[in-house]
């Protein structure tokens, strides 16, 4: 009988019972990553819905930027992040922490972004004239969005890993739903 986990391997019903069984500390990590996702996505949604809806009316009423610049610096920074989703992805398969392989890419990505936002939201009032702040601003926008990338990666690759049966399935997309959409 050919070994588990080997192509054209025959699936038994042994083989089946033996690959759904987790050890004790596979399950501690499933427990813990049914955890995170939610709280990633719920955190990531805040911040996307309650920043980036004011985001053009801070560019165009307070830094003054031409509508154009700022519909370009938006595009920029939308176009930024489907380059920067699957290299992060892609980095977050291949390096992993001592500690973790899934909580430092939140951290690097909730942080990174979360501050981004803030700096773009108080520069105008350490500033005497924020319409001098434009390229300054939109470099933060830039780099917001290539912060944020390991943050939307880690929530992609939970999910699918974490997605094993409809019902936990069901539980994780609800999360997604309210975290993107609210309730």
């Amino acid at each position: 009988m050919p070994r588990e986990g080997f192509p054209g391997e025959m699936l038994t019903v042994q083989n089946v019972e033996t690959a759904n069984e987790l050890s004790p500390e596979d399950k501690r990590r499933d427990n813990r990553d049914k955890l995170i996702y939610p709280m990633q996505q719920l955190a990531h949604g805040v911040m996307q819905s309650f920043f980036s809806t004011y985001l053009n009316n801070l560019m165009t009423l307070v830094y003054i930027f031409p509508i154009g610049v700022a519909g370009f610096v938006e595009a920029m920074g939308q176009a930024l992040g489907w380059v920067v989703g699957p290299v992060s992805g892609a980095m977050i398969d291949r390096f992993s922490f001592k500690k973790s392989k899934y909580w430092p890419w939140i951290i690097i990505g909730s942080i990174g972004g979360a501050t981004c936002w803030v700096v773009i939201f108080i520069l105008p009032a350490f500033v005497s004239d924020p319409t001098r702040m434009v390229i300054p601003v939109a470099i933060i926008i830039l780099v917001r969005a290539m912060l944020e990338g390991p943050d939307i990666a880690v929530g992609n690759i939970l999910y699918a890993r974490l997605a094993r049966d409809g019902k936990l399935r069901s539980y994780l997309a609800m999360w997604g739903k309210i975290g993107r959409d609210g309730m």
